[in-house]
């Protein structure tokens, strides 16, 4: 997701936010049922999604920032956020404005295959078959030119004059 659909999606989770806090503050006490209990936790809700809300609104001005230290990583960050605010958009996805792309996604809610069980085994299969690839296939490998261009450097820098 790009920082302005994050922003949409922020907007949208901060309107139905805003709409659930005014729901639990209109009820009132009935003696028939305990609401008091779930209102108090409907309250709780609202507040714990605001703070991941002024989260992300941290990290799109920092995504704004001139300064790559800080924008790189806000970057980063603001497209990790984009998985969590799906999820809490799919609560509401029964709302008219809610937008088929921020439904979670297979993607989304499936592990990487090569974190489960079978995905490490077969790794470990690979390393064994192919110890001198240090488990990486051909095309991930690291160029070894650079490492003596790196090298080079450091020890021309380092050299006596």
């Amino acid at each position: 997701m790009t920082s302005d659909e994050v922003a949409d999606l922020a907007n949208f989770l901060r309107a139905r936010i805003d709409e659930d806090e005014a729901a639990a503050q209109s009820v009132r006490p009935d003696t028939a049922e305990d609401t008091t209990g779930l209102k108090a936790q409907v309250l709780a809700d609202v507040a714990a999604k605001r703070g991941v809300l002024r989260f992300v609104e941290r990290m799109q001005q920092d995504a704004e920032h001139a300064d790559f230290l800080v924008h790189g990583p806000a970057m980063i960050v603001l497209s990790a956020t984009a998985f969590p605010l799906r999820h809490l958009a799919a609560a509401y996805a029964a709302h008219p404005d809610f937008r088929p792309e921020w439904e979670p996604t297979q993607e989304h809610t499936q592990p990487d295959p090569r974190l489960t069980p079978s995905g490490r085994a077969q790794a470990v299969r690979h390393a064994a078959r192919h110890p001198d690839s240090r488990s990486l296939p051909a095309h991930r490998q690291p160029s070894m030119a650079g490492e003596r261009v790196r090298a080079t450097a450091v020890t021309d820098a380092h050299a006596p004059t």
